[in-house]
């Protein structure tokens, strides 16, 4: 999966918002961004719109490729959302060739509540 940089500068356009704290916000910020526009085969596009996974680095403030999907709060959402979907490589299960853009926001919606369901108060 190839990241297309929008602005060349490594960071998402929102980068400059407050990244959100839990795992359950990042999934839940990442589903209302593909939701608002979804992709495939790239982190993200000219266009705004996002992978589950380049949805995911958006919400940690941080663009695609740079992102590291397997510690800190990015890499947890990423296990999250692999365990809702039952899946262990997002990117081919993003880009699945019958994949719809509500199944990717359902998935990241369902993973939030699983990591919600998860935390501690």
């Amino acid at each position: 999966m190839q990241d297309n940089d929008i602005d060349g500068s490594g960071k998402a356009a929102s980068a400059g918002m407050t990244a959100p704290q839990t795992v359950a916000d990042v999934l839940d910020a990442a589903a209302v961004t593909v939701g608002e526009g979804w992709c495939q085969g790239v982190f993200h596009d000219s266009h705004g719109c996002f992978c589950a996974l380049g949805a995911i680095a958006k919400a940690c403030g941080t663009s695609g490729w740079r992102a590291n999907f397997k510690t800190g709060t990015t890499g947890a959402a990423a296990q999250k959302l692999r365990e809702v979907v039952g899946c262990l490589d997002v990117d081919d299960w993003n880009d699945a060739e019958s994949r719809t853009q509500s199944e990717v926001v359902a998935a990241l919606l369902a993973a939030a509540t699983s990591a919600r369901q998860g935390e501690t108060k």
